[in-house]
């Protein structure tokens, strides 16, 4: 999601109008595996130790809109995407067995990882529902996409965690195509003149 957020609108010309709008968003989600029915190979046993998984998203953006029907809107422009991304944090509770040989939760270490898309975003979508209120108040609905930068990968773990900051570069080749954001946005108007 893009979150909540605001903008201004400005009507030029009959079918020509630009927006500028902001959106913001954060969520941190505590244990989000823990007690789950879900088979993750790559974290096997540790799954529950994932301690938080956390997403934000923000972005301020100028929109030109072309009304092709009083209905229908062709919506293009971009937006400067900030402080956007996830992190989550691994921190073992167990420790593992190999035969005789136990190793401790503090042997294996800790591992935070962070997927950031940060950079300036073109987007372009169709706006569906009257641009412009006939009466004071008024909804409408914009649905898109922005083409995001590629995303950075940054990997700090420690103890016999530590060699996986060298997965980095080869995370950031696997995501390299996760770079379409589709929106589907509900904007509630408010005419301030005619």
């Amino acid at each position: 999601t893009n979150g909540f957020g605001a903008g201004v609108r400005y009507q030029f010309l009959e079918k020509l109008a630009v927006r500028l709008n902001g959106t913001y968003f954060a969520r941190t989600v505590n244990n989000p595996l823990k007690g789950r029915d879900i088979n993750i190979a790559a974290l096997g046993d540790f799954k529950d130790d994932i301690r938080y998984v956390k997403g934000s998203v923000s972005q301020i953006g100028v929109l030109g809109e072309y009304s092709v029907l009083s209905m229908l809107r062709l919506v293009v422009g971009g937006a400067i995407i900030n402080n956007t991304g996830v992190d989550g944090y691994l921190k073992p509770s167990k420790g593992m067995d190999f035969g005789s040989l136990s190793i401790t939760p503090e042997q294996i270490g800790d591992l935070k990882a962070n997927v950031s898309y940060n950079g300036f975003a073109p987007y372009i979508g169709l706006g569906l529902g009257k641009s412009t209120p006939s009466k004071r108040f008024g909804i409408n609905v914009d649905l898109g996409s922005y083409y995001m930068s590629p995303a950075k990968v940054t990997i700090d773990a420690t103890k016999m965690l530590a060699p996986n900051k060298q997965q980095e570069s080869i995370l950031e080749n696997n995501l390299s195509t996760f770079r379409w954001m589709p929106t589907l946005q509900v904007n509630l108007n408010f005419k301030i003149a005619n």
